[in-house]
């Protein structure tokens, strides 16, 4: 995800496969599939056959309305984290301004 979002993996760059991902972050192969599972249903990868699974969605694309659900919900559940460990709203506003940041294009 961070390196769709920061630029290094561009629409149509293939990922590596299962078993190599698995190795490299040192995980279960069936949790590289639940991930893999994840990004597709969110439009970020596709498969395509024996092409593998590539990159579907360059960080530039403009997400509609509708593409935004999954990512309330998963915010929603990150906030209420935040706010169940006691911290204060400019704190929660302050990093996720930091961390979006990180994603900007150079220059901006």
């Amino acid at each position: 995800m961070e390196a769709i979002a920061g630029g290094s993996l561009r629409a149509g760059d293939p990922l590596e496969s299962v078993r190599r991902l698995s190795v490299s972050f040192g995980i279960n192969p069936t949790t590289v599939v639940k991930a893999c599972d994840t990004l597709r249903e969110d439009g970020l990868v596709r498969t395509t056959g024996r092409s593998g699974t590539v990159i579907a969605r360059d960080p530039s694309y403009a997400a509609s309305v509708s593409d935004l659900s999954g990512w309330r919900t998963r915010l929603h559940i990150l906030l209420a984290e935040a706010h169940a460990q006691g911290l204060p709203v400019t704190e929660i506003l302050s990093q996720c301004s930091r961390t979006a940041k990180v994603f900007e294009p150079a220059g901006t």
